[in-house]
């Protein structure tokens, strides 16, 4: 009688504010979304596999279409097959990592480890950091640790991976649950930008030296946006948040450079330069569909649509 499979499920992210300046040590607000990626662990047996002995398969999806498929040695993790090298290297790496954070890691020759996207990859919401996170579950790992070894990144989406709603989030500190509810949540949207940016090239990118004093007027800024009742005050946050990191990596905010005509206020979700806008209009879904369709961004989405919110904040605490 073969193992039954087993099933992890992580969510995907978006980061509201802090961008740059959590990754040394700002307090960011962040974003689980109702988009993630599942994982499940096919043990031997459950039915005919081509796969070689000492051989175990790798298989991705997005929706039902496979977006990637290999075959890796189950004893030391080298590519056998690969649909997509680049792929199937850093998949090594995580899966050499885990090892050596925990030696008693193993993968039985047989396996088929299946992952399934139910959103986009190149929309940014945390392919990487989604699978981090089941593979750490799975594996009995650190997911932070396992993050900071191979990406380097802020862990804030780590955080978000398995949360139930929305996380004040300073790197190397606990997560801390925030109820957020927006009266105006019905005036906020998603846009994808149409460019999707890699992490680690941004974070490489940007070796800035940040003051103390900065660090919390950010933080501060943080609190001012989680607090935030009213359209009109939001707006102005988004616009001083805007000139901060602008200020900060030398590069022109994103409504004055592409939505100068824009009636609300836009902000770069993120690294800047791709992924996700977050847009904050007096104005109906159509109206602001129908703006950014016209500039080629035709993803758009209703924040209850994208941003997962607890009922109460103690279901984000257990």
């Amino acid at each position: 009688m073969p193992k039954p499979p087993v099933d992890f499920f992580a969510n995907g992210k978006l980061l509201l504010t802090a961008e740059y300046f959590v990754l040394h040590g700002a307090k960011a607000l962040a974003l689980p979304v109702k988009f993630g990626q599942s994982l499940k662990v096919i043990p031997p047996g459950h039915y005919d596999s081509s796969v070689e002995s000492h051989q175990f398969s790798w298989q991705s999806f997005f929706h039902n279409e496979r977006w990637f498929s290999g075959e890796f040695d189950s004893d030391h993790f080298s590519i056998k097959k690969a649909s997509d090298w680049s792929i199937a290297e850093t998949l090594v790496q995580l899966l050499k990592t885990v090892r050596e954070i925990n030696p008693q890691f193993q993968i039985e020759a047989g396996t088929t480890i299946k992952t399934v996207l139910d959103f986009n990859p190149k929309w940014g919401l945390g392919s990487s950091s989604t699978l981090v996170a089941n593979l750490s579950e799975w594996a009995g790992a650190d997911p932070f640790l396992l993050n900071e070894k191979v990406f380097n990144g802020s862990g804030f989406d780590i955080a978000c991976a398995k949360a139930a709603g929305p996380v004040f989030y300073r790197k190397g500190q606990k997560a801390e649950p925030v109820f957020l509810k927006y009266p105006f949540s019905e005036n906020l949207f998603f846009v994808y930008s149409g460019k999707k940016k890699n992490t680690r090239e941004a974070i490489s990118a940007k070796r800035i030296v940040i003051s103390e004093e900065k660090k919390e007027e950010i933080s501060a800024l943080t609190d001012q946006f989680s607090a935030c009742k009213k359209l009109n005050d939001f707006q102005k946050l988004i616009k001083i948040h805007e000139q901060e990191v602008a200020a900060l990596i030398g590069q022109e905010p994103i409504q004055q450079l592409l939505f100068p005509d824009f009636w609300g206020a836009v902000k770069s979700l993120g690294a800047w330069g791709g992924d996700f806008l977050l847009v904050a209009a007096d104005r109906d879904f159509r109206q602001v569909k129908t703006y950014f369709s016209e500039k080629g961004m035709t993803e758009v989405f209703k924040w209850e649509e994208m941003v997962l919110t607890p009922l109460r904040l103690s279901e984000s605490l257990e």
